[in-house]
Parts: structure tokens; C-alpha cells; sequence
């Protein structure tokens, strides 16, 4: 025979389990951005030091990504347009995943460099918006297109 089990005790204790999961959670959280910040923040701070002087900010800006080391970074992310690429270290894969929004108002030669540096891509953009506006006319693209072998 089965001992008897009551279901409130069993819902209260399922309830507490779930509620010290979720504290924990929070304090782990809380406890990984903290160690994280305090660790980015001299290399942060060196990275505006840099913008704000004449030198190149290159090799801060590899500081800042923790680029090729196994430091975490001290960002996780970067929002940028296309025509800052020239501040970032002109490697391949230098980011894990680089978004290109309103990709149809975007010139093509302005967004290579940004997936150049992506070790992946996401490309959104949708047939309602507004082209983009190009300096050269569509015959004179289309001769260089084909003249470079490209659809």
C-alpha cells in the first residue's frame, strides 16, 4: 500500500523549491554582470580615452572585444552604422553575429565591411520600404556588375 501523500504539502514545498531557484537565479545574475562590468570598465574607459586622443583606438577596441583571448568581453554588443566599420580591426569573424536592419536602404559596398567581420549574418528588410539611394545610374551598376562577373 502507497503512504499517503497530500498535495498541498507537496504544491507548498514545489512552490518554495521553485521560489529559492528563481532568488538564486537572480543573485547569480546580478553576481555574473558585476564581476563582468568591474572587469570591462578599465577597458571601456580606455577605449573613450583612446576616442578622445589622436592615436588609433584599434588596439583598444580588441581590448574591449576580448578579440582572440579567452577574457569575456567587455560588451556584448555594438550598435553602429555601416559607415563606422572603418573604427573596428579590419579582421574576418571579429563579431559572432552582425544584424543589418533596413537592409533595402543599405549600398552594398557599405555593408561588406560589417560582413566581412561576421562570423554570421542576419539581413532584415522587406519590400515596403524605400530603396536606396544610389549615386550611380542603374545602367552604369549594371556594366560594373557584369565587367566583375556578378549577378
Amino acid at each position: 500500500m502507497w503512504p499517503s501523500i497530500d498535495d498541498r504539502e507537496l504544491s507548498k514545498a514545489l512552490h518554495g523549491a521553485e521560489a529559492a531557484v528563481h532568488a538564486a537565479s537572480r543573485t547569480l545574475l546580478a553576481s555574473t554582470v558585476q564581476t563582468h562590468a568591474r572587469a570591462g570598465r578599465r577597458r571601456i574607459l580606455d577605449l573613450l580615452r583612446a576616442r578622445d586622443s589622436d592615436r588609433s583606438d584599434w588596439p583598444d577596441i580588441r581590448e574591449v572585444l576580448a578579440h582572440g583571448q579567452k577574457a569575456q568581453p567587455a560588451v556584448a554588443g555594438w550598435a553602429v552604422t555601416s559607415l563606422s566599420a572603418r573604427h573596428f580591426l579590419p579582421g574576418p569573424a571579429l563579431f559572432d553575429l552582425v544584424v543589418i536592419d533596413e537592409a533595402s536602404q543599405c549600398a552594398i559596398p557599405h555593408i561588406l565591411p560589417l560582413l566581412f567581420r561576421a562570423r554570421r549574418a542576419l539581413v532584415i528588410g522587406d519590400a515596403m520600404q524605400l530603396a536606396h539611394v544610389a549615386k550611380i545610374s542603374p545602367e552604369r551598376e549594371a556594366l560594373v556588375r557584369r565587367k566583375l562577373g556578378l549577378r
